[in-house]
């Protein structure tokens, strides 16, 4: 069989064929011979003896330093001598001198009584005619002046140092004095009016800062600007009202909210639903008030779910006859009217929502 090598090889290309295989050796195809069949296998030889185990090496002997010697303690120094003063002596006490001898005492004898004279009295004789009365140089020599009739003063003052009092009524029933730091007008028997067909109270500047009173009408001022008038029916606001409010943060439970600081309760970071303990209420019996309490909702919402006056549970009267729910994220107003029914509390509870 002719061979059709491939022409321009490289070195060690391969070519194939008839079983055989040519490598290109940079010359000539130099061809491998097919492998023949494997023959069967000789016995196993018997096991050399062992060899003798080599002896250790020998270990290092390097002597390791010497430590390095202490050094010597300096001496302690030597304590200096106390000093040997003596104390000196306590001077000896003088003598107590001699007692005087005690005078004697007298023993003269007391001498007898002399009789009573028996001589009648005299006869009283007849009172002598009334002087005139002497002029006095100043008021303060008499200790206990009277008026004959009204004072005037004659175009001057009558001036009362500092805490001096003025009095007026037979048991001193009222004063007026000023302290040298503020005056009183003091009344202690009935009843103190002050009376004129307009009454006012005014600051240092002649500011209306009271009440200006007229044909019974009463006008409360602030800087000259009626905010208050009193009617027949009542009274009117002229300017409107602020009231001030409470703020309590982390209730839970039975939580106090001190009527002296305002009706209007605002909560924050309420972990519980609330029992309102409204103390310090004063509320008159027959008269009414309304009482506020908003909580600034988290994601739990809570309610207001009792009411205490003065730690006395109360019943509440809801709107539509049932509690409300609060709601998450928003604020929520709950507001009582509270009526004292002579000393019997009605409670009238609602709740609004301003999510």
């Amino acid at each position: 069989m002719a061979l059709d090598f491939p022409a321009s090889p490289s070195l060690n290309d391969t070519y194939t064929a008839g079983g055989i295989t040519w490598t290109w050796n940079g010359t000539s195809w130099v061809g491998a011979g097919s492998q023949g069949t494997q023959g069967i296998q000789g016995l196993t030889g018997t096991q050399g003896t062992d060899g003798t185990q080599g002896t250790q090496g020998v270990t290092g002997a390097g002597t390791q330093g010497a430590t390095g010697a202490q050094g010597t303690t300096g001496a302690q120094g030597v304590q200096g001598v106390t000093g040997a003063g003596t104390q000196g002596a306590t001077g000896a006490q003088g003598t107590t001198g001699a007692q005087g001898v005690q005078g004697v005492t007298g023993a003269g004898t007391q001498g007898t009584q002399g009789t009573t004279g028996t001589g009648t009295q005299g006869t009283t004789g007849t009172q002598g005619t009334q002087g005139t009365q002497g002029i006095l140089s100043a008021v303060v020599d008499d200790t206990s002046p009277q008026l004959g009739g009204d004072l005037e003063s004659n175009g001057f003052e009558i001036k009362m140092a500092d805490a001096g009092n003025v009095f007026f009524g037979t048991d001193n029933d009222m004063s007026i004095m000023h302290s040298g730091i503020s005056g009183l007008i003091k009344n202690t028997t009935g009843t103190l009016v002050l009376q004129g067909p307009i009454v006012r109270i005014q600051d240092a500047g002649s500011s209306q800062s009271a009440i200006s009173a007229s044909n019974g009408i009463a006008t409360l001022y602030h800087l000259n600007t009626a905010v208050l008038n009193t009617t027949a029916g009542g009274i009117q606001i002229e300017q409107g009202v602020e009231e001030k409010f409470a703020t309590l943060t982390g209730s839970t439970g039975v939580t106090a909210m001190d009527c002296d600081n305002g009706h209007i309760f605002y909560l924050t970071g309420a972990t519980g639903d609330i029992t309102a303990n409204f103390t310090n209420l004063g509320l008159t019996a027959e008269y009414g008030t309304n009482l506020t309490v908003i909580i600034n909702q988290g994601a739990t919402p809570y309610e207001v779910t009792a009411v205490q006056i003065g730690g006395v549970a109360q019943t509440i009267n809801w709107q539509g006859g049932s509690a409300p729910t609060g709601n998450a994220n928003g604020i929520d107003s709950f507001s009582f009217t509270i009526l004292n029914d002579g000393g019997t509390y009605v409670v009238l509870g609602q709740m609004v929502d301003f999510t």
